[in-house]
């Protein structure tokens, strides 16, 4: 029998997002640490989480809008990190 299966997912892309659905939406960050900072995918990740947010908060709004009302906040726009 099988005891033990190990899966390792490989990518090519610098950065990948993925979407685990559940009770609650999980959102994975997974990237390349030769070219993004940690603190940068963390911030990233936070802008994201925002963006979402504000898309339930506000379903019939445009993204531009959204996008605006929260990159006030920022020192980086939101979502500008993503250079692939």
């Amino acid at each position: 029998s099988i005891d033990e299966v190990r899966v390792r997912e490989r990518t090519h892309y610098d950065l990948l997002l993925q979407f685990l659905p559940g009770p609650e939406l999980v959102v994975k960050f997974q990237y390349n640490a030769a070219v993004h900072r940690p603190d940068a995918i963390a911030r990233l990740s936070g802008q994201y989480a925002q963006l979402l947010e504000a898309a339930v908060r506000q379903p019939d709004s445009p993204i531009a809008t959204l996008h605006a009302a929260i990159a006030e906040t920022r020192t980086v726009p939101v979502l500008s990190l993503i250079h692939i």
